[in-house]
Formats: structure tokens, sequence, C-alpha cells
């Protein structure tokens, strides 16, 4: 894979990521050193019907002096320079030695581009002076008592939100941490991607992770979680509703997750400890139908993606499979590495992505080496209106490849990158920072993909859950499977 840096600008990319190392301990609190982070990002529907059961986003809440305070109100009225010094900083020290102009020109970038107006340093006094005038206020009168350290997540939160990014988020500590873990596929919980299961009122079990905890303690896919709690504190999923039974199965490590599973009409009690598992992305198996094509369905682009991908091929490709679906139906996107990566290893010699900046002028691209692989091998990819981001590129790429026959439904439409960049405390902000295209076609930010083959579901199954489908049923994957015979 090479990296073609036209005008010698950054060499990650983002939700697109190219970190490898994405969280760095801090040497001292006054000289830092931060990572960015890039990626396709997956928040523009956070799929709730397919969630993995990992840790969960609730930090802990601890009472602070009102100093800390207002360093954390300082720090949020700079955060656009602080973010913007980092982002210079990190691709300076990891890349290149940059002239004044070039780090002036990125300090133009991000602000324009990621707030869309420039923040004079007389708006920015403003805001620390309002803010200061506010806790003051709350600090000589308010009756009850707060917590300095709520007050600090909902204002970083809010400023987050105002900005206007549809994709902008702020983290706190824990949910920071977690969400680092996750991109690299390392969770907390029992492990298993559940999805509701209308017709029982129950949470479906759509996958098991190798090795995890409830791997280890006998759950299997096709298993309903139809209560949370077990004896007397068990729960019908039916009464509390999908959302609130997800939220108690959820829990970190050395915490006990207690559920009732349905199994064949059977009611079994479960009592498992959670634990760090590897999450699976990318599942396959012979398409019932026809036993010369694969199916691979990836839910996700993570670290571990790219070697669960080439485990998939292989596997298939030893048994003589030659024809192959990728079904990225409702694959919501990950990181620039991941994609990267698989992308490199089945296209020919030539352009992966293609990174803009607000002008369009192409500041960075992504090459493929000629060591593709599976040549032999026909491929389609099976879509619809929840493929987004990297998932689309992975989608379009193939396309302008002329290696794949899409068919589905237009996709999603997100071709804007997200940087996550790590705060002080542990915490994150993460903002949009570029747009990319694919290798030659034009981007479909706003716009999604049209596939080759148009197929909208079937009307009997088109209210049902897509990881509910068997391939007997699934008339969109027979389409898929049809176009490359």
């Amino acid at each position: 894979m090479n990296t073609n840096n036209e005008q010698n600008q950054i060499n990650s990319t983002e939700e697109i990521s190219d970190a490898q190392e994405i969280k760095e301990e801090a040497e001292s609190s006054e000289n830092r050193s931060e990572k960015s982070e890039y990626f396709f990002s997956d928040d523009h529907a956070k799929n709730e019907s397919d969630p993995h059961l990992g840790g969960n986003n609730f930090g802990s809440v601890k009472k602070v002096s009102i100093s800390t305070l207002i360093i954390s109100l300082v720090f949020t009225v700079i955060i656009t320079f602080m973010v913007t010094c980092l982002f210079v900083s990190n691709y300076k020290d990891k890349v290149f030695s940059e002239s004044v102009d070039e780090i002036n020109q990125k300090l133009d970038l991000i602000n324009s581009s990621v707030l869309g107006v420039q923040i004079t340093d007389a708006e920015r006094l403003k805001l620390y002076e309002y803010l200061l005038e506010l806790d003051t206020m709350f600090d000589a009168y308010e009756f009850d008592e707060y917590e300095y350290s709520v007050i600090t997540d909902y204002i970083l939160s809010a400023y987050a939100s105002a900005v206007g990014d549809p994709y902008a988020e702020y983290y706190n500590e824990e949910a920071y941490l977690q969400m680092l873990a996750s991109l690299k596929g390392e969770n907390q919980g029992i492990g298993v991607s559940i999805t509701y299961d209308a017709d029982a009122d129950a949470i479906y079990v759509i996958n098991v992770m190798p090795n995890s905890p409830a791997s280890n303690g006998g759950v299997l896919p096709g298993d309903l979680i139809v209560a949370v709690g077990i004896g007397d504190k068990a729960e019908y999923v039916s009464d509390i509703g999908y959302s609130e039974a997800i939220t108690r199965l959820q829990g970190v490590k050395g915490t006990k997750a207690e559920f009732i599973v349905s199994r064949n009409g059977k009611e079994t009690e479960f009592s498992i400890m959670r634990s760090e598992y590897e999450n699976q992305s990318v599942t396959h198996h012979i398409y019932e139908l026809d036993n010369t094509v694969g199916v691979i369905r990836i839910t996700g682009f993570d670290g571990l993606t790219p070697g669960q991908f080439e485990e998939a091929m292989n596997d298939l490709y030893g048994k003589g499979i030659r024809k192959v679906v990728f079904d990225v139906r409702n694959n919501p996107g990950g990181s620039l590495d991941s994609i990267v990566k698989i992308l490199d290893s089945i296209l020919p010699e030539g352009p992966i992505i293609r990174i803009v900046n607000k002008d369009g002028t192409v500041v960075q691209q992504i090459d493929s080496d000629k060591n593709a692989k599976y040549t032999d091998v026909k491929f389609a990819v099976l879509a619809n209106e929840n493929t987004a981001s990297a998932a689309e590129l992975f989608t379009s790429a193939l396309m302008d490849y002329n290696r794949a026959v899409t068919v589905g439904v237009k996709t999603f439409g997100k071709g804007s990158m997200q940087s996550t960049l790590n705060l002080t405390g542990d915490r994150g902000i993460k903002m949009t920072v570029y747009h990319y295209l694919p290798p030659y076609s034009e981007g479909y930010d706003g716009i999604g993909i049209t596939p080759d083959v148009t197929v909208e579901l079937a009307d009997e199954i088109a209210d049902k859950n897509i990881y509910l489908i068997g391939d007997k049923d699934d008339n969109q994957l027979k389409a898929a499977v049809d176009s490359i015979k």
C-alpha cells in the first residue's frame, strides 16, 4: 500500500483512521503529545438493532474544586485553537517538519472546515467571561450541591453539539476509553451481537464472539434473551422494553450479567462474568442454495476486521469457492486503516481513497500496491440504505475497478471524515475535518451510491430484521448471487 501525498499534508485519514496507536500516555500535564484518530464515522445512525453488548458509557461522578472547573472552562473557550494545534502537532511529529506557512494553512483549514466560521480571540474571551460569571453566581447562590465533573461534561458536550457538525461528539473519560478500545476491536461485556425480534418480543442473539464470556458460558447464536435478571429479580424484555434490557445487560469486566434464554421453547438461566473480548465483525458461510458461492458479512470496520476478512476469504478460497458476495447491509463504517488494508488486498495497483479539503483540493491520496489477492474470484456487493461511510468506500472502490457488481438499494451517503482527538483528562472530541472521494468516481456525500442492480427486499420480508432472514428467503442475497453467475 502506498501513500501519495500531493501537498505534503497528513499521512493518516479518518472514520476513516490510520493511526496504529490511538492513545498515548501523558508525559506531563504541561508537555502532552496528543494523537488524532481518523474515521469513517459510524455515528450517522447508531444502529440499535445490532449493538454489541460491551461496557456502558456512563462515567463516575466526582466533585472537584472550582479551580478545576475554571481550567475546564478555559479549555472549552480555546478548544478550537487547542484542537488545531494538536492536529498539526501530531502530524508534524509523525510525518514531516512543516513550515510556519503550512501550519497556518492548517489552522485556517480546521477553523473553517470544522466550525464553518473564524473564531476571534475576543469572542473566546467573551465566552469565558460568560461562563465565569455564571459559575460565580451558582457558587454564591445555588441552594443544592452540584458536581463540577458533570457540569464540565455537559459544557463540552454542548460545545460539540452547537458547532453544527452533525458528527461532532464529546466523550467523557469512560466513554472515550471504551470508544478507543472498540475501534481496536476490544470490548468489555459478554460478547454477543444482538437484535430485536419483534415476533418474540425478545433479544435475538445474532452472533457470539469467539472465546468471549458468552461463548464460554454456553450462549449460542439463535438464542432468545427473554428476560434480564434471574430468579425473583428476572424482568422480561416484553415488560421493560428492548432498550432498557440492553442497558441492563451491558457492563464492565468483573461484573455479572444475569439473564434468561429461551432455546427450543425451554428457558434457561445464565449468570456470566463480564470480561474483555475481541469483536467479530466478519462472518462467512457457503450460500445455502448454491455451494459454489460464499457469503461474507462485514458488520463494521475496526482494527480486527482485516485479519478476520483474510481468514474468511482464505477459508472459502481453500474450499474452492470462486464467487463471493460481500454483504455490507447495515454496515455503518469504521476506521480508515481497516478499510484501506482490506481494499489493498483485493484491488489492483491504483488509488484507494482521495482526501479533499473544503475547497475540493485533494490533499492526500492512498494507493493500493500491485499485490492483489484473489484475482480469480468474482465478487458482488450487497448494500442497503444503512450502508454508510467506510462501507460505502468499500462498495464504490470495487465498482470503480470493475471488481464487483453491486446489488440492493441506494446507500446512506456519507463521504466525510472525522478525527478523534485526545483532550485533557483522557477525554475525547470527534469532529469532521475532511471529505473523501472514492478511487475514480465522484463523491457520494449526501447522495449515496446507486447499485448496478436495484432490488428491494420482497414485501413478505420487508418488515423483518435483516439479520433474521435466512438465505432461502433473502431475495436481495439471491439477486447478488445471480449477478455473479
